[in-house]
């Protein structure tokens, strides 16, 4: 879609993950991104804005604040917030997003979404997975991915 974006986690990501595509683009929170310049600051899966811990503070020109989630506890903290407590998972909600913006899916872009609805809903096991959430999935299986490498990736390492 022509944009940049920027990943940026408080915390190191897990080892568990290194496995997957574009892992290595994310980066941890250090006092020199304080200059990265955007457009948008967008939070996914987390209630609250202080869930971010530190990268919070990375928005100092104030600049909107974009919120997908899908906690029921979510405080509405954002000047967007797309809140869906009825959804099996935050990227549940991002494949929803892919679809209408009509970004065509591959096999990364499938896996990815596989592993975060596998993780985010329990491995298929929390309330709000419903026949949606394995309809989606049914889709992401169609990438060929390796269902058990990916469990034992994320699992079992």
């Amino acid at each position: 879609m022509g944009k940049r974006a920027i990943i940026v986690n408080a915390d190191n990501t897990p080892l568990e993950y290194d496995f997957l595509p574009g892992i290595n683009n994310i980066k941890k929170f250090n006092d020199n991104l304080r200059n990265i310049k955007f457009d948008c600051f967008v939070v996914l899966d987390c209630s609250d804005l202080s869930r971010c811990g530190r990268v919070a503070s990375l928005n100092i020109d104030h600049k909107p604040v974009l919120n997908i989630d899908h906690h029921i506890s979510n405080k509405h903290f954002a000047d967007i917030n797309w809140v869906e407590p009825r959804a099996s998972s935050c990227t549940q909600m991002v494949y929803k997003l892919s679809k209408e913006l009509r970004i065509p899916l591959d096999k990364e872009i499938a896996m990815l979404l596989y592993v975060g609805i596998l993780t985010d809903t329990g491995s298929f096991r929390y309330p709000n997975t419903n026949s949606l959430t394995h309809k989606i999935v049914s889709e992401l299986l169609e990438y060929n991915l390796d269902i058990v490498q990916i469990y034992n990736k994320v699992y079992e390492i």
